[in-house]
């Protein structure tokens, strides 16, 4: 399979493959996640579709694998409550302050320094703004 063959695959099963994740996983970004993985896993091995005798029924079937690894993981994740990021300030002790007193936040602000850091080293042009 070439890369052109690729380009014709997706815009012929694209929309019906994410519609058909979509239903499955009720989440927008895992849908697009798992859509994309599936086309990766395709690019690094284009000899799989080869053997293939239907490519619409393998395409579904490879999507239905990768949403249910994708909903697997979600279970899996610590769930992210409104509780969570509401606690009170008396709740974490000190302010910015972690259970054992050094500042939880502190790795990030490390890795935030030095991810600015290496960004400077970049031209101008190669920096994308968020």
């Amino acid at each position: 399979m070439t890369p052109l063959d690729l380009g014709r695959l997706y815009d012929e099963h694209a929309q019906a493959l994410f519609a058909f994740l979509l239903n499955f996983t009720r989440h927008e970004a895992d849908s697009r996640d798992v859509l994309q993985e599936l086309f990766l896993k395709l690019a690094r091995r284009p000899d799989q579709l080869d053997r293939v005798a239907e490519p619409r029924a393998f395409l579904i079937r490879l999507a239905h694998n990768l949403a249910v690894d994708a909903v697997r993981r979600r279970a899996r994740a610590p769930p992210w409550t409104d509780r969570t990021a509401q606690r009170t300030h008396s709740q974490r002790g000190a302010a910015g302050t972690g259970p054992g007193g050094a500042s939880s936040c502190e790795p990030i602000r490390q890795r935030c320094r030095r991810s600015s850091a290496l960004q400077e080293r970049y031209p101008p042009q190669c920096v994308s703004s968020v």
